[in-house]
C-alpha cells in the first residue's frame, strides 16, 4: 500500500525529537503568548519555493474587531512545533501593502483599512530540517496600538501556488506542506524517495532517486495499468529505468481528480487521449510515491514532469498536449492574453480559447518545434455591435483541434506562481488563477484602479460623493437593470433626447464594459470614481430598477423611475409575509428616492400607490420602449440574427424564479425547434437576472440563444409568436397584436407559494395557458385558430394594459420631465 502521509504527520506531531548540533529555534516567542482574536482572519494567498531551501508565504492577517486604519501594525510569522521540547522559528517578514485585503469577495466586511496587514514572509527549510522529524505549524501575530492578537492561517487561496503545495528535499529528510483545519503546516519526515534528476530521450526514461530505505522494485502506475521499471542501485541512491507506455486510445480512463489522471473532460470521445503516470517504489516501509525534490526538475522538463497534489512525481503521456510556461496580458486598447510554452505533438489547426458558459474568445497559435505561442484577443463583436470584452467573471483556457477534440493544456509552476496577482487594463482588471488540474482560469473584474479597490477605498470615494464637492450639471444619467444592459425605457428616452436635444451630455452606468453603450454616450463602470461622480453630477437620473444604498438624493436632482414592466406577479408590500422586515425597510427606503414615476397603465398606477406606498407624481403615459413596436421595422434585426425571410420566429422568454438562480428550462427549446421544422426559428431569451449566474442553454439547430442580445424590444418586434410564463413581457407584446402562449407548468407553486399574482391568466389572459411541451407544440401548429378563439380577450387586454402604447410615449414623457425638472441652462435644449 502507498505510504500514509497523514499518518506520518500525526506521528511527527507527537514525536519527541532529539536535537543535535546548534539549536537555532527559540524555546518561545513573545508573540506566541498573544491572545487569539475573537474574529480572526489570516489568508494564505501564496506559498512559493524561492529555491531548494527558501520558501515564501504571502497573505494578510487581522482581527475584524480592530480598526487598523491610519496605523502600521507589526506583523510576525513563525513556525511552531509542539512536543516535549517545543520550538519557535521566526520567519523574515516584509510588509507588502495591498488593497486586495479590503475586497468584499476576499472576506472584508467593514470599511476599515487592512492593506497594511499584508505581508510576505521568508523561511529556511534547512533551519527546520535541523530539528529532525517534526510538524511545524505556521502562525501569525498582529500588534497595533491597543491590540495584540495571533492565530493560525484560516483560509487558503486555492487557485494559485498556495493550492499546489509541493514537497522539497532537505538534508535531514523531506518537507511536505499541508493544509488542514489547523491551517498551514510543514511536515519534516525522514527522507522519502525523492527524484533528483530525470533524463528522457523520447523513448527511454531514467529517474535518479534519493532515498533512505532500500528500493526493491519500482513501477509506473496509471489507470491504464502498471509498468515495471528497472532499479539500478548506486552509492547515493538508485536510478529507475524504463519506457513510458503509449496511451491506449480506446479506453475512457476514470479520473481520480478532475484533469489529473486522464481526460480533462467527462466525454473521452471529445478529447485527445492523455493521462499521467505516478512513480511508485517498494521499500521496507511499503509502497511509496516518488516525490519531486526540486522545482528545477519541472522547469527542465515542462511537458513531461508535473507535481501532483502531494508533491509526488507525475509523468505525462499522450499524443498531443501543451504546457503553458508564461502568460501575459498585452495591449491596452486591444488587450490580448499571450500564452507561450512547450508542447508535445502537432498543434497545426489547434484553436486556443478563453471561455465561460456564455462566451468564447479565440486566438491563433504558432508552433516552432516543441514551442508554441498563442494570442487570444479579449475584444469581440457580437450582435453587430462594437468589439467589446467578455462579461466579468472567470474564463478557462482550452485548446481544440480542427475536429473539435480537446487537448490538455496545463500550467507550469511559473504560471501557477503568478496567481493571485492582477493587472489593470482600461477594459477590465485581470486576476491570474489556476484551477483544479493546473488549468489557466483567469478572472476578469471591473477595471478598478488601485486607489478604487476594496471597501475602504470605496468608503473614501463615497465620502467625496456625499460631500457635495461635485456640482450638479445639466447631464442625463441612465441605468437599466443595474447596468447589465442599455435598454428598456431608459434607452427609448435616450433616443428621444438625442433626436430633440443632442447637446445634453448623456452617461450610462454599466456593470462592466461588456455592455454596449450607444454611440456618443459615456460609459461609467460601477464602483469607479467616474461612476460615483456621474451619480453626483447628473441633474436627471433615468432608471428602471432600484438605485440601492449607494445613491443619496441631492437637492437639484430629479430621479425618474421608469420601472421595467406592468405587474403580473406581486411586488412590494403586496407580497406580505414573503418579505422580512429588512426587505420591507429597503423597499420603503428606495421608493423615497423617486421624484417621478412612470406607469404603463391604470393597473400599474394603482399597484405603485398601494404596494410601495408611493406618492410621487405618476406619468401614466405608456411605455417608451414600446414605441419601437409601433414605429419600427424588424428587417435589420432579423438580418443580424441570421433569420431567413421565410421563417416564422417563436420567442421563448420566461421570467426568473425567486428560488433558483439558473435559467428556467421547463421548455425543451431544441426539441421544439426540431418538431416545428426548418420553417421556424426559436429564440431563447433568459431573464437578465440569470445571465451572469446561470448556465447557458446548449442550443442546437433552429435555436438562437438571444439572452445577451442588448434590447428585448427588438426581439418582440420580430417575433411572430411569443411563449412566456409570468413575465411582464406579456403586456408589452400585446402592442404587436400577435399571438402569445403562456407555458406555466409550475403555476400552482408560483401563484400560491413562491410569489403570488394579480391576475388569473386562465380567466382573462390573451392566449392559452398550457403546462406541457406537447401542448405548446400543438398550439403553435394551430396558432391561427387559437388566435381567433382569444381575439375578444386580446382586445380587452390591450384596452386594460396598453391604452397609451401608441408610439408617442417617449415624446410625452420627455416633454413632462423637462417641464417638471428644467435644466439650469435652457440654452442646452436648443
Amino acid at each position: 500500500m502507498p505510504v500514509d502521509l497523514g499518518k506520518l504527520m500525526r506521528k511527527a506531531s507527537s514525536a519527541v525529537s532529539v536535537v543535535s548540533g546548534p539549536i537555532a529555534a527559540r524555546l518561545a516567542l513573545p508573540e506566541g503568548r498573544f491572545p487569539t482574536a475573537g474574529d480572526w482572519v489570516a489568508d494564505l494567498r501564496s506559498l512559493r519555493w524561492l529555491d531548494d531551501d527558501r520558501f515564501e508565504l504571502a497573505g494578510w492577517a487581522y482581527d475584524r474587531d480592530v480598526d487598523y486604519t491610519g496605523t502600521q501594525p507589526t506583523v510576525r510569522v513563525w513556525a511552531h512545533s509542539d512536543g516535549a521540547l517545543p520550538r519557535f522559528v521566526p520567519l523574515e517578514v516584509t510588509i507588502d501593502p495591498s488593497p486586495e485585503a479590503n475586497q468584499s469577495f476576499n472576506g472584508a466586511t467593514r470599511d476599515a483599512d487592512y492593506s497594511g496587514n499584508c505581508f510576505r514572509a521568508i523561511g529556511s527549510l534547512a533551519q527546520l530540517c535541523r530539528h529532525g522529524t517534526r510538524q511545524w505549524n505556521l502562525r501569525v501575530s498582529v500588534a497595533a496600538p491597543g491590540s495584540q492578537v495571533q492565530g493560525q492561517f484560516t483560509k487558503v487561496y486555492g487557485l494559485g501556488p498556495a493550492g499546489y503545495r509541493t514537497s522539497r528535499r532537505c538534508a535531514a529528510g523531506t518537507a511536505l506542506p499541508r493544509w488542514s483545519k489547523m491551517g498551514l503546516s510543514l511536515l519534516v519526515v525522514p527522507l522519502l524517495p525523492t527524484a533528483t534528476g530525470i533524463h528522457y530521450d523520447g523513448d527511454r526514461i531514467s529517474i535518479d532517486v534519493a532515498h533512505r530505505a532500500t528500493i526493491s522494485s519500482a513501477e509506473l502506475v496509471s489507470p491504464q495499468g502498471r509498468t515495471r521499471l528497472e532499479v539500478r542501485r548506486g552509492t547515493e541512491g538508485s536510478t529507475l529505468v524504463g519506457t513510458i507506455p503509449a496511451v491506449e486510445e480506446s479506453r475512457p480512463w476514470q479520473e481520480s481528480a478532475p484533469g489529473v489522471w486522464g481526460y480533462p473532460v467527462d466525454d473521452p470521445a471529445t478529447s485527445l487521449p492523455w493521462l499521467q503516470h505516478r512513480v511508485l517504489v517498494r521499500t521496507g516501509d511499503g509502497e511509496q510515491p516518488v516525490l519531486i525534490g526540486s522545482g528545477q526538475l519541472v522547469e527542465a522538463n515542462p511537458v513531461l514532469v508535473e507535481a501532483g497534489p502531494d508533491g509526488e512525481l507525475r509523468l505525462g503521456a499522450g499524443s498531443t498536449w501543451a504546457i503553458v510556461t508564461s502568460a501575459e496580458l498585452v495591449g491596452d486598447d486591444e488587450p490580448v492574453l499571450r500564452v507561450a510554452g512547450r508542447c508535445h505533438g502537432d498543434l497545426a489547426g489547434v484553436r486556443f480559447t478563453l471561455a465561460n458558459e456564455r462566451d468564447t474568445r479565440s486566438g491563433s497559435v504558432t508552433q516552432d518545434g516543441d514551442s508554441f505561442t498563442a494570442d487570444i484577443a479579449f475584444l469581440k463583436s457580437n450582435w453587430d455591435l462594437p468589439a467589446l470584452p467578455p462579461q466579468i467573471g472567470r474564463l478557462t483556457l482550452a485548446a481544440t483541434t480542427g475536429d473539435g477534440l480537446t487537448i490538455p493544456v496545463r500550467c507550469a509552476p511559473a504560471v501557477v506562481d503568478k496567481a493571485p496577482d492582477s493587472v489593470w487594463n482600461r477594459w477590465f482588471r485581470l486576476y491570474y488563477a489556476v484551477r483544479t488540474g493546473k488549468v489557466l482560469s483567469p478572472r476578469l473584474e471591473v477595471p478598478l484602479k488601485t486607489e478604487e479597490i476594496g471597501t475602504h477605498n470605496q468608503a473614501l470615494i463615497r465620502s467625496q460623493y456625499e460631500s457635495g464637492e461635485w456640482p450638479i450639471v445639466d447631464k442625463m444619467y441612465f441605468e437599466s437593470f443595474y447596468g447589465r444592459q442599455c435598454g428598456c425605457n431608459p434607452l427609448a428616452l435616450r433616443e428621444e433626447m438625442v433626436a430633440r436635444h443632442p447637446n445634453v451630455p448623456r452617461v450610462w452606468a454599466v456593470r462592466d464594459l461588456s455592455v454596449a453603450v450607444p454611440e456618443g454616450d459615456e460609459a461609467v463602470v460601477d464602483a469607479t470614481t467616474a461612476w460615483w461622480r456621474a451619480r453626483a453630477e447628473a441633474r436627471w437620473l433615468v432608471v428602471n430598477d432600484w438605485l440601492r444604498a449607494r445613491f443619496t438624493p441631492r437637492e437639484g436632482q430629479t430621479v425618474l423611475q421608469t420601472w421595467h414592466g406592468t405587474m403580473y406577479k406581486k411586488v412590494g408590500l403586496d407580497r406580505g409575509e414573503q418579505l422580512d422586515a429588512e426587505e420591507r425597510e429597503f423597499m420603503l427606503g428606495e421608493r423615497k428616492k423617486w421624484d417621478l414615476l412612470l406607469s404603463q397603465n391604470p393597473h400599474s398606477s394603482r399597484v405603485f400607490r398601494e404596494s410601495y406606498l408611493s406618492n410621487p407624481p405618476i406619468y401614466e403615459e405608456g411605455y417608451p420602449r414600446n414605441d419601437l413596436l409601433v414605429n419600427g421595422s424588424g428587417e435589420h434585426i432579423r438580418s443580424v440574427l441570421g433569420i431567413r425571410a421565410d421563417q416564422k420566429v417563436v420567442l421563448y422568454a420566461p421570467t426568473w424564479r425567486d428560488d433558483r438562480t439558473e435559467l428556467v428550462d421547463y421548455l425543451d427549446v431544441n426539441k421544439l425547434a426540431a418538431d416545428l421544422g426548418d420553417g421556424y426559428m426559436v429564440l431563447l431569451r433568459a431573464h437578465s437576472r440569470v445571465i451572469r449566474v446561470g448556465s447557458a442553454a446548449k442550443v442546437g439547430a433552429g435555436v438562437i440563444d438571444v439572452s445577451t442580445y442588448p434590447n428585448t424590444t427588438d426581439l418582440l418586434l420580430i417575433a411572430d409568436i411569443m411563449i412566456t410564463d409570468y413575465s411582464s413581457i406579456m403586456f408589452d407584446f400585446a402592442v404587436t397584436g400577435r399571438p402569445m402562449i403562456f407555458f406555466t407548468p409550475d403555476m400552482d407553486s408560483y401563484r400560491d407559494q413562491l410569489r403570488g399574482v394579480y391576475l388569473d391568466l386562465e380567466e382573462v389572459g390573451p392566449g392559452p395557458v398550457v403546462s406541457t411541451q406537447d401542448e405548446v407544440l400543438a398550439t403553435i401548429r394551430d396558432i391561427d385558430e387559437v388566435a381567433d378563439r382569444f381575439a375578444e380577450r386580446y382586445v380587452q387586454w390591450q384596452a386594460d394594459y396598453t391604452p397609451w402604447d401608441d408610439g408617442g410615449s417617449s415624446a410625452r414623457v420627455l416633454d413632462r420631465l423637462l417641464v417638471d425638472a428644467p435644466p439650469a441652462d435652457p440654452a442646452i435644449l436648443n
